[in-house]
């Protein structure tokens, strides 16, 4: 009888494009790892239903679970800033990585090597040389969501695909300077106009805070200033304000 793979990709928290992606004999990329000083070796965080632990390519003896089914953290780009940070007796922080969704059961790890935060039992739990270690201080993997500002200075166009569409020249600014004297005069004009334009990106994942973008495209021989707040989606109205 063949057994139900039970390894489906999950979110842990709202925004987060971490997945648990079955393993298919490779390591794929942007997978999470760490660096096991204890075993000196390096070791990636994988899961077996809901139970995490650490998978070691170079290990060829028979595993604790199913060998065969069982699924690897993945952080697609490395996208997100992942953090190890300190939890003890059940407690978790903030944005920890669940090994299944709805289950209070997290990626942890300490001095022994990965293994499972499990709240109910208030510990960490690392299997080891056929030995499970049960500890009640330990390190919870978390998603940093923190983000202040970002900058993007490198947009790149495809405009082979591109619809160009003409507009009608628009006047700006209009002004006026009479010299009935005949004197020499100067005169100097600042041209300013606000206006907006509506654009969206397609992302896989769509930010859960608000922050500042900076946007330089680059495309006139003036500077545009773009400033947007971002929540929730992927549609922007910004306001533009180009000067000349």
């Amino acid at each position: 009888q063949r057994r139900q793979v039970q390894t489906a990709s999950i979110q842990p928290i709202e925004g987060s494009i971490l997945e648990w992606l079955p393993w298919n004999n490779s390591l794929p990329n942007g997978v999470v790892s760490v660096y096991n000083e204890d075993a000196g070796r390096t070791e990636y965080v994988c899961k077996y239903k809901c139970f995490t632990g650490h998978y070691n390519p170079n290990n060829k003896s028979p595993k604790k679970y199913a060998g065969a089914e069982f699924a690897i953290l993945v952080n697609r780009d490395n996208f997100e800033t992942l953090e190890w940070k300190d939890g003890s007796y059940g407690l978790a922080p903030n944005n920890s990585v669940r090994a299944c969704s709805g289950e209070d059961v997290y990626v942890g790890r300490n001095e022994h090597g990965l293994g499972r935060v499990d709240i109910q039992k208030k510990l960490l739990i690392v299997s080891k040389r056929g030995s499970q270690y049960l500890c009640k201080k330990y390190q919870v993997l978390t998603v940093n969501d923190k983000i202040i500002s970002q900058q993007i200075d490198s947009v790149r166009y495809i405009t082979d695909e591109s619809k160009i569409f003409n507009f009608p020249p628009e006047i700006i600014h209009k002004t006026t300077t009479s010299n009935y004297e005949c004197h020499p005069v100067e005169k100097k004009n600042a041209l300013f106009k606000s206006y907006q334009v509506t654009q969206w990106w397609d992302t896989d994942v769509s930010a859960n805070i608000a922050f500042k973008t900076f946007i330089v495209p680059l495309i006139t021989s003036f500077g545009v200033e773009l400033f947007f707040q971002y929540s929730k989606g992927n549609r922007q109205t910004p306001s533009l304000k180009p000067s000349l």
